[in-house]
């Protein structure tokens, strides 16, 4: 990593090399600068002398196109009232000062590793695209790919779990603001962050999307027409919302405000479902196949044509994310990294066995809720399960439980505390597990 800049601003040139010092012990690139300076951009720390009577206008200025900079504030006294990360009294004292060197380097850090993090993912969707070969798939990049060149507002609309999120994520690294933050907020929380009153949404210039945007109270939804209002071009940000129906519906049953609506209603992305583009589905399959493989470092999975047949011939009432939910677990049971029909959850390998278990498109698809309920419960089902087997067939080892199962021993050990099971039990249970199968204990996706 780059080393951190900082600038020292103080009348005392003794102050100046002391601090200058102290920081560039901690790993910062440092510099003495005179008062009334400016070129502090892409600088990280600014500590500036407080004892004059706060901040001179120019700071101001250098706070405006650079939010993340911490300002440390060298004359505590008269650092009330000012926003800063932190401040020393004068006259200075080494060891205080080493002690917030070491807490910027802390937090530089940790920044530094969510924004590396964030390109991570951001690259990932943008190499990842919309996954599919149907006319639907086809429609919905080319849809994604003409709204990237603006920052207007816009608004995807289509079933729980169908890949709304994940098509703004796609809108997002492909336009000029890639580099920036994507933020995600749900509606369903009153707490979104469009501002009080008349204040726009603080700065960030990244992307914003608002998930289930008819569920904001309507105060709220007033607010972000303010803030639409201060800010037009989305200079602040480009705000990206979601919901199951079109702004023009969501206002017709009262759940939209109008200056909302008028904002939205032009930049409409429809999501399909994927009972509409049963093309998608082994494309779809193979894909989350090969990224769980890539993500837990194992061979590339083959799907035989027996788990392809019921993948297709399901109705996926869950959408895209069901589809994601079922290949997740196929590949916790899978071995030899081949996923047959065996595999598959039992809804979906039940659903060609006999009409009770199938959904027609006019049924109406499981609200969220009661999906992720339904996963957490077969995930830990399946993780008890499959912990009580892995053990009993290592005798209660655990290195030797972790190696095979490709976890690391400590993430196993927490997963056996989640499940209330000590190794102990499971001592001298390895001869008979091994006489009743020769089949390996499956890899466990770690994430888990």
């Amino acid at each position: 990593m780059d080393r951190p800049k900082a600038l020292v601003f103080d009348e005392d040139p003794g102050v100046r090399r002391m601090v200058v010092t102290i920081l560039a012990e901690h790993g910062f690139d440092a510099r003495e600068v005179e008062p009334d300076s400016t070129g502090a951009s892409g600088v990280d720390v600014l500590a500036i002398d407080l004892v004059r009577g706060g901040l001179p206008s120019w700071v101001d200025g250098i706070r405006r196109s650079n939010p993340g900079i911490l300002l440390v504030g060298l004359g505590g006294e008269s650092s009330a009232g000012i926003d800063v990360f932190d401040a020393l009294a004068k006259p200075i004292d080494a060891n205080s000062l080493r002690g917030v060197a070491r807490r910027l380097r802390g937090v530089i850090t940790l920044r530094t590793e969510n924004r590396a993090l964030l390109a991570e993912l951001q690259r990932r969707a943008s190499a990842a695209g919309i996954v599919g070969r149907s006319d639907a798939a086809r429609e919905l990049r080319d849809s994604v790919a003409q709204h990237a060149r603006s920052s207007a507002p816009v608004w995807f609309a289509g079933e729980p779990g169908v890949g709304k999120e994940h098509a703004a994520r796609v809108l997002h690294a492909m336009s000029e603001r890639s580099g920036l933050d994507f933020v995600v907020e749900s509606c369903r929380s009153t707490t979104v962050s469009t501002g009080s009153g008349a204040a726009p949404l603080d700065p960030f210039g990244g992307t914003l999307y608002l998930d289930e945007l008819p569920s904001l109270p309507p105060e709220g939804q007033r607010r972000l027409v303010r803030r639409f209002e201060l800010d037009p071009a989305g200079d602040s940000g480009r705000i990206v919302a979601s919901a199951p129906a079109p702004p023009s519906k969501a206002a017709e049953i009262g759940r939209l405000v109008d200056g909302l609506r008028d904002r939205f209603e032009p930049n409409v992305v429809v999501v399909a479902p994927l009972r509409e583009r049963p093309d998608d589905v082994p494309v779809l399959a193979k894909h989350f196949a090969d990224r769980i493989g890539e993500l837990n470092r194992l061979p590339a999975f083959e799907i035989e044509s027996g788990a392809l047949a019921l993948l297709e011939a399901y109705p996926w009432p869950g959408n895209v994310a069901e589809l994601r939910t079922a290949m997740e677990h196929a590949a916790l049971l899978a071995t030899e990294a081949r996923i047959g029909p065996q595999h598959l959850p039992e809804t979906i390998r039940g659903a060609a066995g006999g009409p009770s278990l199938r959904h027609t498109i006019g049924t109406p698809p499981r609200t969220p809720a009661a999906f992720r309920a339904a996963k957490r419960t077969v995930v830990t089902s399946f993780e008890a399960a499959y912990l009580r087997e892995l053990l009993a067939y290592h005798d209660g080892n655990v290195t030797a439980a972790a190696r095979q199962s490709g976890m690391l021993r400590s993430a196993l050990q927490r997963l056996l505390r989640k499940h209330g099971l000590r190794s102990g039990e499971f001592r001298d249970a390895g001869h008979s597990a091994r006489s009743d199968s020769r089949t390996a204990a499956p890899p466990v996706d770690e994430r888990g």
